[in-house]
């Protein structure tokens, strides 16, 4: 989670990492009453289901955050990654088609993008899948994840 969080959303994050998950779903429940498009509070919560393997509610979560924030590339990588652990990569390779268009990536959106060429991997879009992973290494070249794609 990066350190760009409110202080109130770092704390909450700690209490997700530190394992005190009703404790910061009761918290997210909160917020989620005052402000039910809260979509950094959807994405905790989104997280916080899916440390407890609940991953319907995870989901839903996780498209609601980014139907309210879509150009949140954060909260399209964490819900990128689940769909490809569920098998559903299609469904990964439309969400993290967007990032394709923008340029100068941060290290969130490189994340996302290697999600990318791991949604065309799994759907044996090889060729598609060696191209981006050269554009991502040359956009980011010390990143050994980006490298490791090529």
């Amino acid at each position: 989670m990066p350190s760009r969080l409110p202080t109130g959303d770092l704390v909450i994050q700690q209490w997700i990492d530190g394992g005190e998950l009703p404790r910061a779903r009761r918290a997210l429940a909160a917020r989620l009453r005052v402000n039910a498009d809260d979509a950094q509070a959807l994405f905790l919560r989104g997280a916080t289901w899916l440390r407890e393997g609940k991953t319907h509610r995870a989901e839903a979560d996780f498209a609601r955050a980014a139907a309210l924030k879509p150009r949140s590339a954060e909260i399209r990588n964490a819900w990128a990654a689940l769909l490809l652990v569920q098998g559903k990569a299609r469904q990964a390779l439309d969400i993290t088609a967007p990032a394709l268009a923008r340029r100068g990536a941060d290290a969130i959106e490189v994340v996302l993008l290697s999600n990318h060429v791991a949604a065309l991997v799994a759907l044996k879009r090889y060729g598609e899948a060696l191209e981006l992973a050269r554009t991502l290494s040359q956009r980011d070249p010390d990143r050994l994840q980006t490298r490791s794609l090529v």
